[in-house]
């Protein structure tokens, strides 16, 4: 497996290898590249190139944009996870965020990934990841990081499976929420 950490690739071509890849990959909307180029063009955002690549065929791919955070007696510099850094521009927060991976990408490429960063810039001090799964985190502790959590968010939505029915799914809401969902 080769990683790659680039600071200058071509749009036009990593849009066309996104969008093969997200042929390959599990991902939701806000890992296709019609959110991913949606936001590199609103926000003019420069970001390092992240490529994993097995063969000849990509397995992995993010952006990751090098931002600074400050406070009163300190500063950080940041890598960000398919964001900006800058407040104005990430109001709109990405969710059900993650590097886009093949189906197929080898266990434990995520952890390799982010090895393979720290060893390839160490001139930064955080990794921000907005938005993403508690199984990210699992992967990303096994690469050694510390995991800071500054905000936990709620998902509002509700994962039916084929076995359950309707009724099933409501006898398991309070008699408020049922009314409610009724209304």
């Amino acid at each position: 497996m080769k990683i790659t950490v680039s600071a200058v690739f071509d749009l036009p071509d990593l849009a066309a290898s996104w969008m093969e890849l997200e042929k390959r990959a599990d991902a939701g909307f806000f890992l296709s590249w019609r959110w991913i180029g949606s936001w590199l063009r609103a926000t003019g955002a420069n970001p390092l190139l992240v490529k994993a690549v097995e063969g000849d065929q990509i397995a992995a791919l993010a952006l990751l944009v090098p931002s600074r955070r400050r406070s009163l007696f300190s500063s950080a510099r940041q890598l960000c996870l398919h964001e900006t850094g800058r407040p104005e521009c990430d109001a709109v927060m990405i969710e059900h965020n993650h590097l886009l991976l093949a189906r197929q990408a080898p266990q434990g490429l995520v952890a390799d990934i982010l090895r393979q960063l720290q060893g390839a810039d160490p001139g930064w001090d955080e990794l921000v990841l907005g938005g993403v799964s508690p199984q990210l985190m699992t992967e990303v502790r096994a690469a050694g990081l510390a995991v800071v959590v500054d905000r936990l968010s709620p998902v509002f939505g509700v994962e039916l499976h084929q076995a359950q029915t309707q009724e099933q799914w409501e006898s398991a809401l309070s008699s408020n929420q049922r009314a409610q969902l009724r209304q």
